[in-house]
């Protein structure tokens, strides 16, 4: 699947059960106060083969979250204002996020029960934390 091209002042994209889908140049605002009433600006589920390139996603909930996800990749994406995370993984594996810029989130990205996350060359700015990884490790490169 190819999602291509969309602006959205309120709803963001969401794949369930998606094999190789590219999500690439959409512009996504929403008008989340709060996580409990708002929804993710790019949420997958349960996918894999995934490329999320050179999107904007402000003030949702989560800006890109990626839920039973392996083998994807986030790169050039501008996330900002967003109430949770600029990024989130949860359950996936062997991902990779790439020249990402991550503004005034509540935390920048979080890693959380995932294995081999590779990351490079991200900006994370004026966000309450800049990032957080936990139980399992992530691995960051500078090169």
């Amino acid at each position: 699947c190819l999602i291509l091209w969309n602006s959205s002042k309120a709803a963001g994209i969401y794949l369930q059960k998606s094999g190789h889908c590219i999500v690439r140049q959409n512009i996504l605002r929403g008008k989340a106060t709060n996580e409990t009433n708002s929804g993710n600006g790019i949420h997958l589920w349960y996918c894999s083969n995934a490329l999320i390139l050179d999107n904007e996603i402000y003030q949702h909930r989560d800006g890109i979250y990626f839920e039973f996800v392996d083998n994807s990749s986030i790169r050039g994406n501008h996330s900002e204002g967003n109430v949770r995370y600029g990024l989130h993984f949860m359950f996936s594996n062997h991902d990779e996020y790439i020249g990402n810029r991550f503004k005034r989130n509540g935390t920048g990205v979080a890693v959380m029960f995932s294995d081999h996350i590779i990351m490079k060359w991200q900006a994370t700015v004026l966000s309450t934390i800049q990032s957080v990884c936990f139980p399992t490790a992530a691995t960051g490169s500078r090169s």
